[in-house]
């Protein structure tokens, strides 16, 4: 055996405690991560804030939705209004079918929406209920005219039912061109 094969050797002997170190430290860091990311999924937490989520999702959307408005086609948009409502406002809209429809028609306009910001203002996931926030941006176009573009501020209530979160009420709460 020669110098340089036994210094060698040597060298990996002494590299080998500090190797098993480093794996050990591995290890434990790993054990350590994994047990923190599982108490983390399973935190009443994260299912709040999931819920959360969803229902402010739910309520942007269906806050452009029903302020959506084509009077080449209001059957579908009441339709569609009538799918993602619940409650008094559900009964509204079927109360008021026929009328809404004779108005859009007469208005002659389509209306536009896009939420410029919202946020859940109160969430309560045992008993189903939250009130959202939001400030969107309505635009209408006459036909044969220019669109104008007016801010509205809304509160709604979103109600969970059988078939998933829906609007229960929309308060404009504000207004400004």
């Amino acid at each position: 055996m020669t110098d340089r094969s036994r210094s060698r050797r040597a060298a990996d002997r002494a590299a080998l405690p500090a190797l098993a170190a480093l794996a050990a430290c591995a290890v434990v860091a790993a054990a350590l991560l994994g047990t923190s990311w599982v108490r983390a999924w399973s935190d009443p937490a994260v299912d709040v804030a999931r819920t959360r989520d969803d229902v402010l999702h739910v309520a942007e959307r269906e806050l452009v939705q029903i302020n959506a408005v084509d009077w080449h086609a209001p059957d579908g948009g009441l339709g569609a209004w009538q799918q993602q409502v619940t409650g008094p406002l559900a009964q509204q809209v079927a109360k008021n079918r026929k009328e809404n429809v004779t108005n859009i028609r007469n208005a002659r306009t389509v209306t536009r929406a896009r939420v410029l910001d919202a946020a859940l203002a109160r969430l309560e996931p045992r008993a189903g209920r939250a009130s959202a926030l939001a400030a969107l941006e309505v635009t209408v176009t006459p036909e044969g005219g220019r669109p104008t573009t007016k801010l509205t501020r809304v509160d709604a209530t979103v109600l969970r039912t059988p078939q998933g979160w829906k609007l229960e009420s929309v308060q404009v709460v504000g207004m400004s061109e």
